[in-house]
């Protein structure tokens, strides 16, 4: 049976009545919120709603977020969609907000914001449930080594470390292990590393796009974060995926930095006779392969969250009574937490000043080569082989120097 009202269509599934059947089965009533809205959602999304029924044929065992909501969730066999669920106040939150949501995204098609395609309820064996349904931000095919959660906080925002004996997958070669067994990673020098969610200070590195993506990418992440503010949220994330890839190293792609500070290199000749080299000669030898970030992906998740009185609650609880840094906690007011994590994208993202000088990769093309996607890069560099050692004193450290230097001389 079906009943469809104008923000909701509710459906009755009645168990088949069979007398032989080896478990006893309840009627589920099952809510479509906001049907139309996240009809035209979907439209926008290009999401095809026979494909989308069919992805749900075979899922995926559920499994607890690796977040500290403890929310539920599973992935389609397809790997294109996520379930998870969410509270009661959660649905009436995204309930009241999908036309605006409707809106920013026909306005912003690039936006980086979290794809919510459904929102539903579920009454089975007495108890409600609230879910959302997304798409998997994460393609199923392309193995993702680094996930960051990144929120601009740095208390307790280091990644949580698997218990002792827990089966873990290798983040370097995908290999299941358990955590305390001290087994070699064949694709990196030590151990398995468990291919866990990291957080803020486990971020190291900057993310460093093209000259062109760049500023792009962090104008639209702030406009996201401004998005989300303006109705309340915060407690939000960007979720950063890295793949890393192999580079062949050659004397045409690596940087040639500007100016006449360029350190070069030279390298020991087999074929060289008479007297030796000398050591900071005869010892240097070139890198042939070199591993690091490739692409990246990237989503604004975990937006329905509010400044409720359990975040003002929990942030009370960890600045006085457990007398942590306030600046640092996560739970903040939206508009100090939207600042914070500007600042947070500005670190992290290295946005270049100088647009003249080529890439060290050269121009990225992408062919497909028997159903798989490569990248190939032409090299555009100039044929000029050196390296650059570029330190930059932070303005704390330089000041600390000059006061140090004044004390000195008075």
């Amino acid at each position: 049976q079906a009943l469809e009202l104008a923000e909701v269509s509710i459906f009755t599934v009645h168990p088949p009545q069979n007398e032989h059947a080896l478990y006893s089965c309840q009627e589920c009533k099952f809510t479509d919120i906001r049907p139309d809205a996240f009809s035209h959602v979907r439209e926008l999304f290009g999401v095809d709603e026979t494909e989308l029924i069919s992805a749900f044929s075979n899922c995926s065992i559920p499994k607890l977020s690796e977040g500290a909501s403890g929310s539920f969730m599973f992935f389609t066999s397809t790997g294109a969609f996520i379930v998870k669920s969410v509270t009661r106040r959660e649905s009436a939150f995204l309930s009241s907000i999908v036309d605006q949501y409707e809106a920013y995204v026909v306005a912003n098609p690039g936006t980086f914001i979290t794809r919510i395609i459904g929102s539903y309820a579920m009454v089975l064996y007495g108890r409600e449930s609230y879910f959302v349904v997304m798409e998997n931000l994460f393609d199923k095919h392309h193995a993702v080594h680094h996930r960051y959660d990144i929120k601009g906080s740095w208390v307790d925002r280091n990644a949580e470390k698997p218990r002792r004996g827990q089966e873990c997958t290798c983040r370097y070669c995908n290999m299941t292990f358990r955590t305390g067994n001290r087994d070699s990673c064949p694709n990196r020098a030590g151990f398995h590393e468990p291919n866990v969610v990291l957080k803020d200070m486990d971020l190291t590195t900057k993310v460093r796009l093209s000259d062109a993506q760049g500023p792009s990418v962090v104008t639209q992440l702030k406009k996201d974060s401004n998005f989300l503010c303006d109705r309340g949220i915060m407690d939000y994330s960007l979720l950063l995926g890295v793949i890393e890839v192999r580079f062949h190293v050659t004397a045409t792609n690596i940087i040639v930095p500007d100016g006449d500070h360029d350190l070069h290199v030279r390298l020991p000749s087999a074929a060289a006779k008479g007297p030796m080299a000398k050591q900071s000669v005869a010892s240097v030898r070139a890198a042939d392969v070199v591993v690091g970030p490739g692409f990246f992906y990237m989503g604004v998740i975990d937006i329905l969250q509010t400044w409720t009185v359990e975040k003002r609650l929990e942030r009370f609880v960890k600045a006085v009574l457990c007398r942590k840094d306030p600046a640092g906690i996560s739970a903040l007011p939206p508009k100090p937490y939207r600042d914070r994590f500007h600042k947070k994208l500005d670190e992290i993202f290295h946005v270049a000043t100088n647009t003249t000088h080529a890439s060290p990769l050269g121009r990225l093309d992408v062919v497909d080569n028997g159903g798989k996607v490569l990248p190939v890069y032409t090299d555009s560099a100039p044929k000029k082989f050196s390296f650059q050692n570029e330190f930059r004193d932070s303005p704390l450290a330089q000041d600390t120097i000059n006061a140090a230097a004044f004390n000195l001389n008075g």
